[in-house]
């Protein structure tokens, strides 16, 4: 996680100034997700492995998903995947919210989770911009957004 750590935390440096909103709030949330496993991972021997084996499982259930594989890859996915913990399916893991309810960090989570969510994938803030100059609601929605990321939420993300 270390590695993960530092390499978002590098990128998001490198972007800050300039660099593309929605790559930046992918970042901040990246770093805000590897916050809570963190903290997650470290509350228990028994939650690292956990966290381990769900890494294990998603790289599995991504591995039957992708239409071309590269057999040596996907024969060593497989066999990882069946050397897990039974218990659970392939395609469950612990998800980051209930980690973060567990560890003590669902405020600091559910403040910044949606608003890093809306910039990293606007699905919804793309038909709200298109539609600013025609409905002010959606154009008072978007300056409230503006104005929320504009206080880059990822600097609020250190430990406290």
């Amino acid at each position: 996680m270390k590695q993960a750590i530092t390499f978002t935390r590098q990128k998001l440096i490198e972007n800050e100034r300039g660099g593309d909103d929605g790559y930046l709030a992918w970042l901040a949330r990246n770093l805000l997700e590897l916050r809570v496993w963190v903290a997650y991972c470290s509350m228990s021997a028994a939650n690292a492995i956990e966290f381990a084996e769900d890494a294990i499982r998603d790289l599995a259930d991504l591995n039957r998903s992708l239409v071309l594989n590269h057999e040596p890859t996907s024969s060593s996915i497989t066999a990882a995947g069946e050397a897990l913990s039974p218990g659970k399916a392939v395609h469950q893991y612990k998800r980051v919210d209930k980690a973060a309810e567990e560890c003590g960090l669902a405020d600091v989570y559910k403040a910044n989770f949606k608003l890093l969510s809306k910039f990293a994938h606007p699905t919804a803030l793309s038909v709200m911009m298109a539609s600013a100059d025609t409905c002010p609601r959606c154009e008072k929605n978007l300056s409230q957004l503006e104005a929320l990321w504009r206080m880059r939420p990822c600097r609020y993300l250190k430990a406290r």
